[in-house]
């Protein structure tokens, strides 16, 4: 029996990934639960495993193509499964980059000429660049037959125009000859947002033009901060360059890029720094990592941080809010869920410890350690990585004294570990040999004020000189 295998949900408000690797060929046996294909979302990259079993007939992705949910990864024949007729897909999956895809559809060109727009707003690529240009396919032209309604106009769209062109409304008819609305998928612009001034409304050539400057004056007034624009003269020096290498950022780069830079533009941030004497840690960590071990955790300073601050956020909940200037608005969370930045190598990836105050030492140590390893081996899903209240970065295992980590908004405040180092400390008459721990801590200065700061993380610094108050 011939089975198609879908992509499943991905999370809220997901609804589609790019395929960034196949994993399986045609005429591969696979198993349930095999991985079939990489996909990546604004929120994380990760493997898609098989709903069933058999004998791989047609693959329906390539790498580079946007799969929505529901949509078709591959058929199997499942009454092959059994009779042994097949490849050994792990004897294949080597010989996957060495294969070439087949003969590619024919896509729309997308490429933009180099005019006004390239001067207007120099704007990262993205794969929904094409969904921009396709705008112009549901606008119906007066001067053609208007015997089609719109609805079927809509229903013949490709999929990649369709979910936008359905959010409009019908029945709007944009007066705008061909070689306006040329000039206008040109340029980049959606001529449903331009105001025509010709006879009777008609849009001109001029009108797409007067649009274009209108909004260059608008971004140099407004500076739209979270915006990432791309530099003329970096792009005029280094394209050409023999010595310079050329690649698209991934989309977990992309992300992080845009995110940080809105954080950093929109937060005023400040960063208090602080130093807790871990000595007594060691002897704690000691005492019990192997219970935690043997249950398939690990007993980290990380993991006592998220347990330590899921209690400071109790007791300073401002550390655990997000604010609404528009609405001059204050949010409190009553829940707990800590973000943890773990280093792969696709860049930064947030995994998200929920509920911690609820949990005990031992569940957050272990599901700490099958977070970080899922997000390392792209098993990581974005559910796991989604409504984090507070965020900890640990350098410490890199190195370094000190940093200061950015807020990630809406979040206000984020921890900054750095390696911990023996130092001399003055007590009781004599300098006694302590391990430090560097700890930073920025946050959002609009709802924190530094006394604040200065005392949530002194309360961190004696959790973690005395980790068993967090037992209390």
């Amino acid at each position: 029996m011939m089975k198609e295998v879908l992509l499943p949900e991905i999370s809220e408000n997901i609804d589609s990934g790019d395929v960034i690797k196949v994993l399986v060929n045609v005429g591969d046996k696979i198993t349930l639960d095999q991985p079939l294909i990489e996909v990546e979302t604004d929120k994380a990259a990760f493997e898609v495993p098989s709903t069933e079993e058999g004998i791989i007939k047609e693959i329906n992705v390539k790498e580079g193509d946007k799969l929505k949910v529901g949509g078709t990864i591959l058929k199997v024949d499942t009454s092959a499964a059994s009779n042994g007729a097949y490849k050994d897909s792990a004897n294949q999956q080597e010989s996957q980059s060495e294969k070439k895809d087949e003969v590619k559809t024919e896509e729309k060109d997308t490429n933009k000429s180099e005019t006004v727009a390239e001067n207007v707003e120099h704007e990262v690529i993205s794969n929904d660049e094409s969904n921009k240009n396709g705008n112009d396919n549901g606008s119906i032209n007066p001067e053609k037959d208007k015997t089609l309604s719109e609805l079927q106009l809509i229903d013949s769209l490709p999929d990649e125009t369709l979910k936008d062109q359905r959010n409009k409304p019908l029945n709007v008819l944009i007066p705008a000859s061909p070689s306006v609305r040329r000039l206008a998928r040109e340029l980049g612009v959606d001529i449903s947002t331009v105001k025509g001034t010709g006879s009777g409304g008609k849009i001109t050539e001029e009108d797409v033009k007067n649009y274009i400057k209108d909004n260059l004056n608008d971004k140099k007034e407004t500076v739209e901060k979270n915006e990432i624009v791309t530099v003329p003269a970096i792009k005029s020096v280094y394209k050409n360059s023999q010595e310079t290498q050329i690649e698209k950022m991934s989309k977990v780069r992309m992300i992080t890029a845009k995110t940080m830079s809105q954080s950093w533009n929109t937060i005023p941030q400040v960063t208090q720094y602080d130093k807790a004497d871990i000595t007594g840690l060691d002897e704690f960590r000691k005492k019990y990592g192997n219970a935690i071990k043997e249950k398939g955790g690990s007993l980290t300073v990380t993991s006592i941080l998220v347990k330590a601050v899921s209690s400071a956020l109790q007791k300073f909940p401002k550390f655990n809010c997000s604010i609404d200037l528009e609405e001059q608005t204050i949010y409190y969370k009553k829940f707990y869920n800590i973000g943890i930045a773990v280093d792969t190598d696709r860049g930064l990836l947030v995994p998200v410890i929920k509920n911690a105050d609820k949990k005990t030492l031992t569940d957050i140590s272990i599901e700490l350690t099958l977070l970080a390893e899922k997000a390392r081996n792209k098993k990581i899903t974005p559910d796991e990585m989604a409504d984090g209240t507070f965020t900890i970065s640990n350098l410490g295992g890199i190195g370094g004294i000190g940093f200061s980590p950015i807020v990630y908004s809406p979040q206000v405040a984020i921890l900054g570990v750095s390696r911990g180092s023996m130092e001399p400390v003055y007590s009781e008459g004599q300098f006694i040999p302590k391990m430090m721990l560097p700890l930073s801590l920025s946050y959002d200065h609009r709802i924190i004020d530094g006394a604040d700061a200065a005392r949530f993380l002194r309360y961190l610094c004696e959790s973690l000189e005395n980790p068993y108050i967090l037992f209390l």
